[in-house]
This record gives C-alpha cells, sequence and structure tokens, in this order.
C-alpha cells in the first residue's frame, strides 16, 4: 500500500512536473535565446512564473496540501540552484538554454520530489 501510494504521488508530481518543465524551457528560450536577455535574469522570471503555476497546479490535483508559505520556502533553494546554475551554464561555459535548462530542470525535479515528501509537504 505505501508503495502504490508513493508511485501515484511520483506519478501526480511527474505529470505536472512534464507540463511545467516544458513551459519552463519554452519560457526560458524565449526569453534568453530569442529575447536576448542574460541567463540570470531570463531564467529567473521563468523560474517565479513556474513556481506559482506549478503551486496551483499541485493543488488541482491534490498533491500537496495548500501551505503556500512551506511551498515558496522549500522552493527557496531549488529556484537559487536553477538561477545559478542556468548562469553558469549559459552566461559562463555558453551552453544555450534549450540544452541546459533539460539537464538543470530534470536533476533539480528529482532532489525537489525528495525533499518534498521529506518535509511532507505531500499529502499522506
Amino acid at each position: 500500500m505505501k508503495h502504490k501510494k508513493l508511485a501515484n504521488d511520483f506519478g501526480k508530481f511527474l505529470f505536472v512536473g512534464v507540463i511545467w518543465t516544458v513551459l519552463s524551457i519554452f519560457i526560458m528560450w524565449i526569453l534568453i535565446d530569442v529575447l536576448g536577455m542574460y541567463g540570470w535574469l531570463g531564467s529567473s522570471i521563468a523560474v517565479v512564473i513556474v513556481l506559482i503555476g506549478r503551486f496551483y497546479t499541485y493543488l488541482l490535483v491534490r498533491l500537496i496540501h495548500n501551505q503556500f508559505i512551506k511551498y515558496i520556502s522549500a522552493n527557496i533553494g531549488f529556484s537559487i540552484a536553477t538561477v545559478g546554475l542556468m548562469s553558469l551554464f549559459v552566461d559562463i561555459l555558453k551552453i544555450p538554454a534549450k540544452i541546459s535548462s533539460p539537464i538543470i530542470i530534470g536533476g533539480i525535479f528529482i532532489l525537489k520530489f525528495v525533499f518534498f515528501k521529506k518535509i511532507k509537504l505531500i499529502k499522506e
């Protein structure tokens, strides 16, 4: 039963994550590669949009508790890591956002699920 719940939770997390990851990559590509924003600026804007959108989508699929402050607090480190890594990859290493963002977002995605379970943000 516990494994079934974990699989169901991860399925919801993955479903929401895939939707918002695609949107995040698209937003970063538009802002950074098309509009020419710096990596730190474009990824910061994208992170804020995706962070808020993902929260409400998680609520819609009944995955997390309606605790916006806890959700935001839990995401601060992941958001900073995303912006920092995007800046490193795009601005310093000169790797395009369409390549950098899937790698960075994918890795952080898995770490975030584990962390959400650990802090009991995901409904039991």
